[in-house]
């Protein structure tokens, strides 16, 4: 059963009351689809809800291909985790506000049906935001109902999202890899590298904050040695507790150990999974790196 419930801000298709744009709610549910298990609760008198889907103006005829193809079936499979709530179920509110400055209501009408679902229903959701809102200066939706104060998690572009927010709801899978969820991650990885062009100093407080997000985003956790070989840089170990990793703040990628019991360096491999070591390394290229590479002082 689905525990996890996830919401749809209505900047994820209006630009405003009149422009709508689904390309990018057709763009969210592919990533939702491929990568997490979660549901989709359904408002009566909501552009997500079955009944408006084919109607003015939350569907335009000039979208019809793309909607019937791409985006009906991902919302059916995700509505069909979560429950349909009609209007008699929403309590009425009195007044609401949204605290952050900078958040954007892009249509009026579809955000308080959201408000009151938050208010009589569920408080424990994770809402999708659209381009307006990329820009919020928080990870979370602060609003006031009546008086009573809810955060709401957030999520932006999803395959750059930097908080933690859906890690726990990732979709198990069969990946044989280093970095299960790899794939998942490239784009965070560009984007790190991106950034790193433009410092012209020391870039490991950027690759420590890209190293960690990837980790903890493919089955990682942190890791805390008693008596860490290197201070300044972070540990992970897999939750399987076959890979320890260690972010090298110098070039921007990981040393990997085996796990808990011997420790001993394997490879480096970049954010995106990618094996940087060759394969056949001589047994002295391996001893001088398991030398010179370590998770404790005290390994050999």
């Amino acid at each position: 059963m689905v525990s996890q419930k996830i919401m749809l801000s209505p900047c994820m298709v209006c630009e405003n009351e009149e422009i709508y744009d689904w390309m990018l709610l057709n763009d969210t549910l592919d990533f939702i689809d491929r990568y997490l298990e979660c549901g989709l609760d359904s408002i009566e008198g909501s552009i997500f809800h079955q009944d408006s889907w084919y109607i003015p103006p939350a569907f335009e005829l000039n979208m019809f291909s793309m909607f019937t193809t791409n985006i009906f079936p991902k919302l059916v499979k995700l509505l069909q985790k979560g429950d349909i709530y009609s209007l008699t179920d929403l309590k009425e509110i009195d007044t609401y506000y949204i605290k952050n400055s900078n958040f954007k209501i892009t249509n009026l009408k579809e955000m308080e049906l959201l408000i009151r679902y938050t208010s009589s229903i569920n408080k424990d959701y994770i809402l999708f935001v659209g381009r307006t809102n990329y820009g919020l200066d928080s990870e979370k939706l602060e609003i006031s109902v009546d008086g009573n104060d809810v955060l709401i998690p957030i999520v932006k572009d999803p395959y750059t999202e930097k908080s933690n927010c859906f890690n726990s709801f990732i979709k198990k899978n069969d990946s044989k890899e280093l970095l299960v969820n790899a794939d998942l991650c490239i784009k965070l990885d560009n984007e790190m590298k991106e950034k790193a062009k433009g410092i012209s100093g020391s870039k490991g407080a950027l690759y420590k904050k890209y190293g960690e997000i990837i980790a903890l985003r493919n089955d990682f956790v942190e890791y805390f040695p008693k008596n860490p070989y290197n201070k300044e840089t972070k540990y992970f170990i897999r939750k399987d507790e076959k890979y320890i990793l260690s972010i090298d703040l110098l070039h921007g990628h990981y040393e990997v150990f085996e796990g808990k019991t011997r420790k001993l360096w394997i490879a480096e491999y970049n954010f995106s999974g990618q094996r940087l070591t060759p394969l056949d390394m001589t047994r002295k290229q391996l001893e001088e790196m398991r030398n010179t590479h370590k998770v404790e002082e005290t390994d050999r």
